[in-house]
C-alpha cells in the first residue's frame, strides 16, 4: 500500500464483488428513473477486466434503452492498461465519458520509491495515451504535490513533460491520514515532513479540516508555497488554451523547456504591475503564504481570473505572453504570428464564426503537429467552437466544463496555396 494511503488499510483489504444480476437490476432502475450521472465508488474499476467490461456493456445498453444514465464517472484501476482504454473508448463512443484518467501521483522514480508506488512503465503510458487520443479522448492525470523526495526541479520537469504530451494535469495537496505509514513519527523524521491543520479542498457547505503536508527536507515550506503558485498558474494557462501553441513552438524551434517558460511567465507577472495577471498572482501568492492550498485547485475557484485574463483584459494578456516569448527568442519574427494563432484557437464568444488569416509560416501544424516548419505564406480558416446545443452557459462556465477535454479549441484549416483545398487540422 502507498505510504500516503489508507484506503481499506488492513481491515478491508479484500475486494467484495456484487453479483452481476444485482448490478444489472440497479442500472435498469437508474435508467427508468432518468438518473443523469452515475459516479462509481469502486477504488479500481477495471481491475477485473472481463467482469468490468461486462458492466461497461450493461451501462451502454441501459443508455441505449432509456437515454439514461447520461454520464458515467469512476476511479480507474491504478495500473492502467490498454484494456482499460478499451472500456473507456466504449463509454466515449456512447457519449458517457469525456476523458480518461491515469493515476500517477508523481513522475519521479525517487518519489515513487519513497511512497511505495509503481506507475505505468513509459512504453505503457505512451501506448495508453496514444490509444485514447486516436479515439478523440482527452487524457488527464492527478498528481500529489510535495511528496517525500520531490524537489522543485523534479516536479516542474515532470509536470511539464506530461503537458508536452497533451496530458491535462491537476494537482492536489498531501493529506496525512491517521492510519497511513506517512503519519508514523519515524517516516516523518526521515523525510523532514512538516504539517498543519488546514481547510479541506472538499469543504463546501460545511468547513472541514485535514492534516496537510506543508514541506519536506527536499521541498521546504517556503519553496512549497511558490511551487503551489507555479503549478496553479501553469496548469490554468495550459488547460484553458492560453499557452499550448507558444510553448510547443518555442520548445521545438528554440529548445526552450516548458518549465523555464512558465517560471519566467510567473516571475514576470509577479514583478510587473502592468501585466494582466499581476493582481491575481499577488492575490494567490497571499493564499500560499497563509497555506490556503484549497484555493489552488482547478475549476471555479479561479473563475474570476479566467474571465479577466481571457475576456476583460484579453489584449493585455496576449501582449504579456508575447513579451515573455520574446525573452526566449528575441530575434524570431514569427512569434507575432504564433501569438495570433494562439489567441484565435482559444475560442471566445466575441470571435466570428469563421476567421480567415494569412501567416508567414505553418506555425499551427509545426507547433501542435508533426510538420516541419515551412516559412511561406500560409492561409488559415479558423472555425470557433460552440457550447453544446440546447445550453447557454457563460464563457467561464463553459471553459470550466471543457478544460479536461479541450472542447473550447477552435477547428483550424490551412492551405499554402490559394487554389488548393483547405486541410482540416483541429
Amino acid at each position: 500500500m502507498c505510504t500516503f494511503c489508507d484506503w481499506g488499510g488492513t481491515t478491508f483489504s479484500k475486494v467484495k464483488k456484487f453479483g452481476l444480476e444485482r448490478i444489472e437490476q440497479e442500472l435498469e432502475w437508474m435508467g427508468q428513473q432518468r438518473i443523469e450521472m452515475v459516479t462509481n465508488t469502486d477504488a479500481n474499476f477495471g481491475i477485473f477486466k472481463d467482469r468490468d467490461m461486462e458492466i461497461t456493456d450493461m451501462l451502454i445498453r441501459t443508455k441505449e434503452k432509456h437515454g439514461f444514465p447520461v454520464l458515467f464517472d469512476t476511479n480507474w484501476s491504478k495500473n492502467a492498461t490498454v484494456q482499460l482504454v478499451d472500456m473507456a473508448v466504449k463509454l466515449m463512443e456512447s457519449d458517457m465519458m469525456r476523458r480518461f484518467t491515469m493515476a500517477l501521483q508523481s513522475t519521479n522514480p525517487e518519489v515513487l520509491k519513497h511512497i511505495k508506488r509503481v506507475n505505468l512503465k513509459e512504453e505503457a503510458m505512451t501506448k495508453v495515451a496514444e490509444t485514447a487520443f486516436k479515439n478523440n479522448m482527452s487524457v488527464n492525470t492527478e498528481l500529489i504535490i510535495g511528496l517525500p523526495g520531490e524537489t522543485w526541479e523534479s516536479w516542474t520537469t515532470g509536470l511539464c513533460d506530461l503537458l508536452s504530451r497533451d496530458i491535462i494535469v491537476e494537482a492536489y495537496p498531501v493529506t496525512i491520514l491517521q492510519n497511513s505509514e506517512m503519519n508514523e513519527p519515524e517516516y516523518k523524521k526521515k523525510h523532514g515532513i512538516t504539517q498543519a491543520t488546514l481547510k479541506s479542498y472538499f469543504s463546501n457547505i460545511v468547513d472541514e479540516y485535514q492534516e496537510t503536508l506543508t514541506g519536506t527536507k527536499d521541498l521546504p515550506e517556503e519553496q512549497m508555497k511558490k511551487l503551489w503558485l507555479w503549478t496553479w498558474y501553469t496548469s490554468m494557462m495550459d488547460a484553458n488554451g492560453f499557452t499550448q501553441v507558444v510553448t510547443r513552438y518555442l520548445n521545438k524551434r528554440h529548445g526552450t523547456p516548458f518549465e523555464k517558460f512558465y517560471e519566467y511567465l510567473l516571475d514576470y507577472g509577479l514583478t510587473n504591475e502592468n501585466t494582466a495577471a499581476h493582481r491575481w498572482l499577488k492575490q494567490w501568492q497571499g493564499y500560499g503564504e497563509k497555506l490556503e492550498f484549497n484555493m489552488f485547485l482547478a475549476g471555479l475557484t479561479y473563475a474570476p481570473v479566467l474571465e479577466d485574463l481571457g475576456v476583460t483584459n484579453r489584449t493585455q494578456t496576449y501582449q504579456d505572453l508575447l513579451t515573455v516569448a520574446q525573452h526566449f527568442a528575441p530575434d524570431d519574427p514569427l512569434l507575432t504570428d504564433v501569438m495570433i494563432m494562439q489567441e484565435r484557437q482559444q475560442t471566445i464568444f466575441a470571435h466570428d464564426p469563421v476567421t480567415e488569416i494569412t501567416l508567414g509560416a505553418n506555425v499551427f501544424e509545426y507547433a501542435l503537429g508533426k510538420e516541419e516548419l515551412k516559412i511561406q505564406p500560409t492561409d488559415y480558416r479558423i472555425h470557433r467552437a460552440y457550447p453544446p446545443k440546447g445550453t447557454d452557459p457563460t464563457w467561464v462556465v463553459w471553459y470550466n466544463s471543457t478544460r479536461k477535454n479541450k472542447k473550447w479549441q477552435a477547428s483550424v484549416e490551412y492551405s499554402t496555396e490559394k487554389t488548393t483545398l483547405f486541410l482540416e487540422k483541429g
